[in-house]
This record gives structure tokens, C-alpha cells and sequence, in this order.
């Protein structure tokens, strides 16, 4: 399935020297699309005569000067200079023709100060395509293509490939016109030839410098980086010494470079970097020094001085620790080769920039770490009470502001600690100084500084009011399961006190709180708010005192549990700790589950320098609740442990990522096995887990591993499940199908009519083995052999019934043949006791009845023989009539 697939940082697109028809010629050259520009200068008979005394050489000299330092003003490297031409290799077609432009524009002033119009000129020509540079020249047929170009110009004017033209044609000073080339000899067939024209009147002759800009992040930075960046600037021996055409210092203390040449940017600002790193005692690995670097080129000298007015890039959207690269800076670097790409990354920051890692090997540690522990709560004020942030105090805290539940330590969870650094860093630089300002509470936007400001605050959520809030009511619930809740609005003098107290009107909730109190002394959340306000009034001792009150008149553990723990944070910030941890201990001893208690004993393990039992408990806890992996990670009370803990995160990490792995290839062998008998719902229903699992790879975040995993668990249950489904639904088939044909082979064997049945035991035969052929495919289950079953079943089932339909129509057949034998045989039965009756017992009972009336005179029995024929056949029908119906009641009864 591919989905851990990576991703690489940077995509630069260099032609390899290997696939390249000029690669056998040059091996350890690098091939790359280039603009060349080659110009020929040429004078007149009129100046060779002038200056006749004059060797050539020296002749010639200011206009080569001219023309090499217009090549390097725009960006260009200079590969050839001979005693009449220069040739110029450029990065941009534009650069290429804004230098050819000014190129004419300064051999013409030139010719000028000589009072000399026309003394010498230059023919240009441009061409762009691929070309081979090694370090002494450059190769290739774009180069043969612009000196074809140089020598069909005139003096004067400017010839440019097709390539070149397709490229600048947007230019609005420039226009373009087809060379007139009828005449001319040795053009390549298919060569298009474009004259520029430009207007005169535009200045592109401004000369290009490098810039090298240094601005220090004074809201990421800690206090005695100020000191550093001060020896900084007023050393004399300063890291870039000798190495610079200008320097200034600018209004907001950020420091701006002209270097000699482009090439000692990068190892100027590596020496600034490492030089600040050490002069404000910054460890390697912990932190990198909280400066912007910018390396441009462009006209940033005007009047001798530097000039940075136009260089405005989004320095909000940069990390600092890092040093940026414009287009132009990258390009002219690269072509010189003075760059590793592989520590290079394309970023954003008002327009395209190369973020670039100055130390590599230090890189690698910072990238595993959150950088801004310490920054979230620098200040000048004592650690406010509800978030630990020194920007402001406890009545300006922000977290007043936030919904009870924001899930954004969830949200951050899903972020890689790269992203994560940037998120934070975004938040600190747009931090005022730590007042309170709107938050977003559905935190839509996920990569928002609120996101960041909601995950802070939420790390001592359980401090805050909001918290309060939504334990208002909870009585022996467990405080895992309401530590989640969102708190109704319940009224009452004591509510109306706290939300004054969450709108900083002190002296409201105040006076509420005085009328509460009066009329409720024994309720503990009075005096927990009471605590509030002294807390927000600065007036701790009497909070604590309040505190103490609260855990008198609660009555369940949870609610002492809680004025406890408001209690250990109250010593905790005034800098008793030992009195912090007998209050969690107390709390641990109510036998009160809680994973915020938890965590704030494992943050005082760390503090009485218990780490090992704090690290194995931390673990656990972990695994308990996910989130307090990112509350560990950012956490400023467990800076001071920040590498043992780092370390112990960054395995807890490794180990998710290598779990996400193999729980990726495990359904992917699973997935490989049971596709055949996967069906269209299961895998629509795994396609899009695929999918998840795929954006969960790219985000390469803690959460997101630990997701991984269980959507690769969920596919392999979706792929057993249905082995297990499509083996029960084939079995199921098979079985009827058996049971069906069992039956009508046993009608077929005990049918007395073998004669009128054997097609049809043929017939079922047939089907037999067609059964026995499906089962013997093997347990493969596939999809395949699913709808091989269905096909089947619906197949026989469609003969069987027309074969059953045929096996009644038989059945009805034989029951009318045993109807018919039942009524002969009853019908033969009585008609010959009938017909018994009347030849021998009717001729007995008349002679004996003769007998016994003949003495009785007149009487006599005349016409025997009739009375004998009508009970012979009235006899008879009654017998037929009687068989008839003995055989009708028993075809009913059988039926």
C-alpha cells in the first residue's frame, strides 16, 4: 500500500552531468540551464588611429572592466574574457538581458567622457539552454548559439534566442522584433533570431550587491542574548572583519552587510551565529541564536551607503535559527557551488526563500526538541498564578478568555515538532507583550497562534477558573471522566462571583462574594473564589488562607483534592516546593484518580531530582493519557530537565513511529492476502483508511504514529473479518446446495418409475459434480469463488426448480397410478362380495323365504331373476361409489 511513504525537503531541479551528451567530455562537471551572454566589441577606424600609441590591451582594458562588473552586478559569473569579447553566464534570462542593457548603456557613457561618440561599441548576443561549467569555462551548444547571435548584431544591438525571448517577453520596457537575417550566412536551419529594443529611458544599470541582513528576534530571545548581541556590535575584531564592502547598523538594531562577494555570506553568518551562541552561554543543541538572516542580491548601495528599504520579506513567517536565501541569491549561489543541497528547504515567507541550515550536525539535535520552553514565560512580573507566564499578572491572564474545553494539546499532538517550533514561534512574536487579547475558541484555523496560545494555557488549565467551573457541581464523580465536562451557567451569588472574577471586576465579585458568604459560610466554593480574588489581588497569604477554609468545608474528596491542589500550586510558585509535594502527596492519599495530579507529582519528582522514578512514571502516564506527551514536550516547569526528558520523548516517539511501521506492513501483507476476499463495501472502507493513514504519514507527528496504528489494526480486522463473513456465506451456499440435491437424488432413487426418472438423475448428477468441483477450489475464499457460489446456486437453483416442478407432475403421476390400483382393488373387493352375495347367498334366502311362505296360500315370488339382476348392479355401484371413496380419503390423508 505504500503508506509510509517520505517525502524529500527540497526539489531543485539541476541536470545531472551523467545524463548529458557532454557528460563524457567533462565527468566532474555540473550540467544546468543557463543564460549565456557573449559580447564582441568593436571599434572604428577613426579610434584605432587616435590611439595608434596605444597598445590594444590597454586600450581595451576600462571596457572590459565595464563590461565584468555589469556581468557580476546582475548576478552573472564572468567565464572568458578575451582581448575583444566577454563572455557571461547567468542563472535568469532576465538578469542576462538587464546586464546586456546596461552593459551598452555604460560603454556609451564611457564613450562620452571620452568625447568620442561611436569610439567603441558592442554586438550582443543571448542564448538559453544547457550547457556543462566546470570551474575555468563553460561548454555546450548555447554558447556556440550566442556568439552566432553577437556576430549577426550590429553594432549597438542586442540579438537573443528564441528561449530568451519566450522568457522576458513580459518585460514592459522591452520589445521584441524578428531579425532581418535573409542575408546572412551559416544560420542553422530552424534558428529564430529576436532584436531587442529597449527603452532608454529605464535604468537597469543599477549595480547589484550582496546583502547580508542580520535581525534579532527580541521577543524569542532570552535576557542575556541582549547582552551578546551588544559585545556584538561594538566589537572591534567582529566575525565578518575584512571581509565586507559596507556595514550599518539600523534603527531596530538589526545589523546589515555588504560582503566583498556573495560566496562569504554563508560563512560570515555561520561565524555571527556561533559567535552569539556562545557569548549568551547557549548549549549546543538546546537553542539556536534568535536571529533572521537574509542573503540577497540587489541595488542595496545608493550614495555609498547600504540602503534596505525595499527588502521587506514576512520575517513573521520565518523560524528564526536559520539563514534565507532569495531566488536570486540561491541562484547565483548554486551556480557557484558553494551550496549543499541537502540542507536546504523551500519556504514561505512573503515570496519564495531556501531556508538553510548553517550547522547541520547541530540541526539534527534542535529539530528533536521544542525551542521556546523558556520564552513562553519570560517576563518581567512573578509567575502568574493561573499559567506560570511572567508577561503579565493573574488579573490580565488570557486563559479567562478561553472555553472550559479546547482540545488544542490534542490539535498539537498531530504536528511534527518542526511544525510545532513554528507554531509556537508565531504565537511569541505576536505576543503584546503578554496582554489579553481575543482568542479563537473553536480553534478552526489548526495552524493559528491561537492554537498555540490555547495549548499553553491549557497545560495549567487545572489552575484556572475554568476548571473551577467545570467541577462546579461534581460530588464523588471520578475527575478523569469530568475534567472534560462544560460547565452550565447554575447562577447564584457564588457564580455571579467567579464570572466576575473571569471579566477582572474585582470589586464586584468582591462585594458579592461578602454577601455569599453571610449567607453561606460552609459551602467551599465561597472561599475558593475568595481565594481567586486575593490571588488576582496580589494578596497571597490571604488566599492561601481561603484555600485552607475551602479544604475544611468540603465535604467529598474530589472538592478536597482540588482546594489542595490549588493549595501546592500556591507554594509551588512562591518557591516551597516542599510544601508543594506534601500537598500532592495528601491529594494521593484521598485515593482521588487523577491524571493532573499525576503529572504535577512527576513534575516535582523531577524537581527533587528523582528522575528515573519521575521518567518511568511519566511513561505510564503517557500511555495512560496521550496528551500529557505534548504537555511534557512544551511544558517551561520541565525546562530545566529538557534533555532527559527530550530523550526520553524522542524514544517514546521512535518507538510509536517504528510500532506505526510494522503495524503498516502488517496490514499490508494482511491487505495483500485477503484482497481476493475482500468485498466492495470492505474496500471502500479500507481505501479510506489507506487515506487516512497516508496524511497521517505526512504530518510525522506522535499522535498521528499512534493513529497509524490503529487504523492499520483496523484494517486488519476488516480484512479477518471478512475472510471469516465470506467463509460462513460460502458455507453456507455449499451447505444448501447439498442439502437441496440430497433431496432430490432420494426422490429420484425411490420413484418406482425408473423409466420416466432417469433424465432427471442424469441431470442431478451433472449438478453433483459441479458442486464438488467448487468445493475442491480450496479455502481461498475470493471474491471470485464468492461469486463462482452465487453463480451457481442461482443457476441450480433455477434447473432444480424446473426439475422439481417436473418431480411433482412425477409424484402427482404416481399417486394417480396408486389412486387408480387402490380403487380397482377396493372396487374388484366389493363388487365380488357383491356378486357373490347375489349368485349364491340371494338364490338361498328366496329359496328358504319360498320355503318358509309357501304355505301360505296366494303368496308366491314371481320374476326372481329381476329382483337378483337390480340387486346385482345396484350392488355393484355401490361398490364402485364406496371403493371410489375409500381411495379419495386416503390421498387426502396422505397428503
Amino acid at each position: 500500500m505504500g503508506f509510509m511513504a517520505t517525502n524529500t525537503p527540497l526539489d531543485i531541479k539541476t541536470s545531472s552531468a551523467a545524463s548529458s551528451p557532454l557528460a563524457e567530455g567533462y565527468p566532474d562537471a555540473l550540467g544546468q540551464s543557463v543564460a549565456v551572454l557573449y559580447a564582441e566589441i568593436v571599434g572604428s577606424k577613426q579610434s584605432l588611429k587616435r590611439d595608434q600609441d596605444a597598445s590594444r590591451e590597454n586600450l581595451l582594458q576600462p571596457y572590459h572592466d565595464s563590461a565584468s562588473s555589469a556581468i557580476e552586478a546582475h548576478g552573472g559569473s564572468i567565464f572568458n574574457i578575451s582581448s575583444n569579447s566577454v563572455t557571461g553566464c547567468f542563472a535568469s534570462a532576465r538578469d542576462a538581458l538587464e546586464a546586456a542593457i546596461a552593459m551598452n548603456q555604460v560603454f556609451g557613457i564611457s564613450n562620452e567622457k571620452k568625447n568620442a561618440q561611436g569610439l567603441f561599441r558592442l554586438k550582443l548576443g543571448i542564448g538559453f539552454g544547457e550547457a556543462i561549467r566546470d570551474q575555468q569555462d563553460i561548454h555546450g551548444s548555447v554558447v556556440d548559439t550566442a556568439v552566432l547571435l553577437a556576430s549577426l548584431a550590429g553594432p549597438g544591438e542586442l540579438y537573443v534566442s528564441e528561449s530568451i525571448f519566450e522568457l522576458t517577453r513580459e518585460l514592459p520596457y522591452i520589445h521584441f522584433e524578428v531579425a532581418n537575417t535573409w542575408n546572412k550566412r551559416n544560420i542553422p536551419e530552424g534558428l529564430a533570431v529576436y532584436k531587442a529594443i529597449w527603452d532608454t529611458a529605464q535604468d537597469v544599470s543599477a549595480a547589484n550587491y550582496p546583502l547580508l541582513y542580520i535581525r534579532p528576534v527580541w521577543k524569542s530571545a532570552q535576557h542575556n542574548f541582549s547582552d551578546a548581541w551588544k559585545i556584538l556590535l561594538g566589537i572591534k575584531d567582529a566575525p565578518w572583519k575584512g571581509q565586507q564592502e559596507l556595514e550599518d547598523i539600523l534603527p531596530d538594531r538589526s545589523l546589515a552587510l555588504i560582503p566583498k562577494h556573495i560566496d562569504l555570506a554563508l560563512p560570515i553568518a555561520a561565524a555571527i551565529t556561533t559567535f552569539l551562541r556562545e557569548k549568551a552561554g547557549i548549549p549546543n543543541g538546546e537553542d539556536s541564536a534568535p536571529v533572521h538572516i537574509l542573503v540577497d542580491m540587489g541595488p542595496y548601495v545608493k550614495q555609498g551607503k547600504v540602503d534596505t528599504k525595499d527588502l521587506t520579506p514576512g520575517w513573521e513567517t520565518l523560524e528564526p535559527g536559520y539563514l534565507y536565501l532569495t531566488e536570486k541569491a540561491f541562484a547565483l549561489l548554486k551556480q557557484k557551488s558553494v551550496l549543499s543541497e541537502t540542507s536546504l528547504q523551500r519556504v514561505w515567507g512573503g515570496q519564495t526563500l531556501y531556508q538553510v541550515h548553517l550547522d547541520p550536525e547541530n540541526q539534527t539535535r534542535r529539530a528533536k526538541r521544542f525551542l521556546y520552553q523558556k520564552t513562553l514565560v519570560e517576563g518581567q512580573h512573578e509567575p502568574c498564578f493561573y499559567c506560570g507566564d511572567r508577561k503579565h499578572r493573574p488579573v490580565q491572564c488570557p486563559s479567562k478568555d478561553i472555553a472550559e474545553v479546547t482540545h488544542a494539546l490534542n490539535r498539537i499532538g498531530y504536528i511534527s515538532i518542526d511544525e510545532l517550533n513554528r507554531l509556537f514561534y508565531g504565537y511569541i512574536s505576536g505576543d503584546s507583550e503578554g496582554k489579553r487579547s481575543p482568542l479563537t475558541p473553536d480553534l478552526a484555523a489548526e495552524r493559528s497562534p491561537d492554537l498555540a496560545a490555547c495549548g499553553f494555557f491549557d497545560l495549567k488549565r487545572v489552575f484556572q477558573l475554568r476548571f473551577f467551573r467545570s467541577i462546579w457541581n461534581a460530588a464523588d464523580e471520578e475527575w478523569n471522566k469530568i475534567r472534560e465536562n462544560r460547565s452550565q451557567s447554575e447562577g447564584g451569588l457564588v457564580w455571579l462571583a467567579q464570572d466576575s472574577l473571569r471579566v477582572s471586576d474585582l470589586s464586584k465579585a468582591e462585594s458579592i462574594l461578602a454577601n455569599a458568604m453571610e449567607q453561606n459560610l460552609f459551602d467551599y466554593r465561597v472561599h475558593v473564589v475568595a481565594a481567586f480574588l486575593h490571588i488576582e489581588k496580589n494578596n497571597l497569604r490571604e488566599a492561601e488562607r481561603r484555600l485552607n477554609e475551602a479544604l475544611n468545608t468540603a465535604k467529598t474528596n474530589l472538592q478536597k483534592s482540588f482546594a489542595l491542589l490549588l493549595l501546592s500550586r500556591l507554594s509551588a510558585i512562591t518557591g516551597n516546593l516542599g510544601k508543594a509535594c506534601e500537598r500532592i502527596q495528601k491529594i494521593l492519599a484521598l485515593d482521588v484518580e487523577s491524571v493532573d495530579v499525576s503529572y504535577q507529582d512527576i513534575v516535582f519528582k523531577f524537581h527533587e531530582g528523582k528522575d528515573k522514578i519521575a521518567s518511568q512514571r511519566l511513561v505510564k502516564l503517557i500511555q495512560q493519557n496521550r496528551e500529557f506527551y505534548v504537555t511534557a514536550l512544551i511544558d517551561p516547569d520541565l525546562a530545566p530537565y529538557s534533555d532527559a526528558i527530550c530523550e526520553l520523548l524522542n524514544g517514546i516517539f521512535e518507538r510509536a513511529k517504528e510500532d506505526a511501521e510494522a503495524a503498516v506492513s502488517d496490514a499490508e501483507n494482511e491487505f495483500a492476502l485477503s484482497r481476493v476476499a475482500l468485498g466492495r463495501r470492505e474496500l471502500n472502507d479500507i481505501q479510506l483508511l489507506k487515506s487516512k493513514i497516508e496524511e497521517l504519514v505526512k504530518t510525522d507527528s506522535y499522535f498521528g504514529y499512534l493513529d497509524i496504528s490503529d487504523h492499520a489494526s483496523s484494517i486488519i480486522s476488516l480484512c479477518r473479518d471478512s475472510i471469516v463473513h465470506r467463509k460462513k456465506e460460502i458455507s453456507k451456499i455449499l451447505r444448501e446446495l447439498d442439502e437441496r440435491l440430497e433431496k432430490n437424488l432420494t426422490f429420484v432413487q425411490s420413484y418406482p418409475y425408473q423409466t420416466l426418472i432417469n433424465p432427471c438423475r442424469e441431470q442431478l448428477a451433472t449438478a453433483g459434480e459441479r458442486i464438488r468441483h467448487l468445493q475442491a477450489s480450496g479455502p481461498a475464499l475470493s471474491q471470485e469463488q464468492l461469486l463462482a457460489c452465487h453463480s451457481l446456486q442461482m443457476e441450480l437453483s433455477q434447473e432444480w426448480d424446473r426439475l422439481e416442478s417436473r418431480f411433482q407432475k412425477l409424484e402427482n403421476l404416481r399417486e394417480f397410478f396408486k389412486g387408480v390400483a387402490r380403487f380397482f382393488k377396493w372396487s374388484v373387493l366389493f363388487i365380488g362380495i357383491v356378486w357373490f352375495m347375489d349368485l349364491f347367498i340371494f338364490p338361498l334366502i328366496i329359496y328358504y323365504t319360498s320355503a318358509l311362505v309357501s304355505g301360505f296360500d296366494g303368496f308366491s315370488l314371481p320374476n326372481v331373476w329381476f329382483y337378483q339382476k337390480t340387486f346385482l348392479v345396484v350392488g355393484s355401484l355401490i361398490s364402485a361409489i364406496v371403493a371410489l371413496f375409500i381411495t379419495m380419503k386416503n390421498l387426502f390423508k396422505g397428503n
